[in-house]
């Protein structure tokens, strides 16, 4: 039930208006009929809540404090925060729970000083998708046991997921990184994060339980080195930059590149040391591409169509790597192009040329 509608907080918010001011459609539409209104009690004095009030007329511990409290009433509305504004909020250390498993609600959030979450464990579903992160985040190991959805939130600054735990899963689809590290991050539910956007973008050593989905998304910087996929990982139709690390990663089912976009001429996706049972190695149509497999492990993997263009071979660098399973009777004629030699490789500016003094590369007898 709502609070009376004379102390009741005027802030309203119109998924559809921003939708036409932003040109992208709100992660509020489809739950709405027409506007979401504020379920918070504003007092005597003010027409809106705490929450909703600008930043630079409440305090900061106010807010963290009403926050806190609100999030353990029962119910649904006491957790909704659509659209609030939040100046410096620090919940380090903290347990963020209730007496319910109803979302905490902070669709399209501005957060205008630093939120700090370290070490904090967050036992509700939260969202934070449409959010503004205007100054730099903190997350390292916080500890998620419930869903979190982060559709088309904005990390203006850099954030770190540093050593955090998503143990329900995270779905950031449309996101908007800035700078964004998961190093050593846990995820023990899927991960979608289709069409979202890093300028840098640091998964080293991270640990994805199930799916990992990165489908159209866009890459100025990319590290995955060291990270282990037990399920499956999808990479297909990124844009992805020069070089994409993927040194010694383990995928324990399938890994798909399909038609990628190369934000320049070249790539090199370094794959060396890395294990990929299964799956799709796909050239793009336009750019040029190569995939190093240097000290690689190779299985029933799909390098091309029944159609392979020129110089196949010669864009994958097979330098001491270990074939279980993979079928070369597909690309025998692409292997008879090259003599059955498997180290001729196309040279491209990221290509780490220090395979090459070695006297053994692959080769086929």
């Amino acid at each position: 039930m709502g609070t009376p509608t004379d102390t009741r907080c005027s802030f309203t918010f119109d998924p559809a208006e921003w939708k036409t001011d932003t040109g992208v459609s709100s992660p509020l539409l489809g739950d709405l009929d027409d506007l979401w209104k504020c379920p918070h009690e504003a007092g005597e004095e003010f027409d809106y809540c705490l929450f909703h009030r600008p930043v630079e007329r409440k305090d900061p511990e106010a807010v963290r404090n009403a926050f806190l409290d609100k999030i353990d009433e029962p119910g649904d509305e006491p957790k909704q925060f659509v659209g609030a504004r939040f100046g410096r909020l620090n919940l380090d250390h903290e347990i963020v729970e209730c007496r319910d498993n109803h979302m905490i609600d902070l669709r399209h959030a501005r957060f205008e000083d630093s939120a700090s979450w370290q070490y904090t464990i967050v036992e509700q579903p939260i969202s934070f998708s449409g959010a503004e992160f205007l100054s730099r985040p903190e997350f390292t190991e916080t500890v998620f046991n419930g869903e979190v959805y982060c559709h088309k939130v904005n990390f203006e600054e850099p954030v770190r997921f540093i050593e955090t735990e998503f143990r329900a899963g995270f779905w950031g689809n449309g996101a908007e990184f800035t700078e964004v590290n998961f190093h050593n991050a846990k995820f023990g539910g899927p991960v979608d994060l289709s069409e979202a956007s890093f300028e840098k973008a640091h998964f080293r050593a991270a640990q994805f339980e199930t799916t990992a989905k990165f489908k159209l998304a866009t890459f100025d910087h990319v590290s995955f080195t060291g990270t282990r996929f037990n399920e499956r990982f999808y990479f297909d139709q990124a844009t992805v930059p020069e070089k994409v690390s993927l040194q010694k990663t383990k995928v324990d089912e399938l890994a798909s590149f399909e038609n990628l976009h190369l934000a320049a001429e070249t790539c090199c996706i370094d794959l060396t040391q890395s294990i990929i049972p299964a799956g799709r190695l796909a050239l793009p149509e336009e750019g040029t591409l190569v995939y190093d497999l240097t000290d690689a492990t190779l299985g029933d993997v799909d390098l091309a169509t029944d159609d392979p263009p020129p110089a196949l071979i010669e864009r994958y660098r097979f330098a001491y790597t270990t074939f279980q399973g993979f079928d070369f009777g597909v690309y025998r004629d692409a292997l008879h192009q090259v003599n059955w030699r498997l180290h001729t490789v196309i040279d491209v500016p990221e290509l780490d040329p220090r395979a090459y003094p070695r006297n053994v590369l692959g080769h086929i007898w």
